[in-house]
């Protein structure tokens, strides 16, 4: 008989994913008058920022819960969360405005 698994690890961590999602979007859409300034665009172009991840991740989910019945939901989440964390990184170091979009729909 397998010893019981402690059901709160993957409960928090799956927490703590949904949680990085929302903190990603709400950080943007304070961030984006300081975003139009830093790359001297008006607001409705700025907000792209925020469509391209939205646009982003609903083809990602759709697609990572296809991919999660073929391989393991773990695998496909650690995969996504280290593409997240990358993602970030190279949003955080983006040096013009278009490369922000690309890496905000990495993101």
């Amino acid at each position: 008989m397998k010893p019981q698994r402690n059901p709160i690890i993957p409960v928090l961590t799956l927490a703590l994913a949904a949680l990085l999602a929302s903190l990603a979007t709400s950080i943007a859409n304070i961030a984006l008058p300081q975003i139009g300034q830093h790359f001297s665009l008006p607001l409705g172009q700025t907000q792209w920022v925020i469509q391209s991840y939205l646009i982003a991740i609903t083809v990602a989910v759709l697609m990572a819960g296809s991919m999660g019945d073929r391989l393991s939901r773990w695998r496909v989440l650690r995969g996504s969360l280290l593409l997240f964390c990358v993602g970030a990184m190279l949003a955080a170091l983006a040096t013009s405005f278009l490369v922000l979009i690309l890496t905000r729909a990495l993101q």
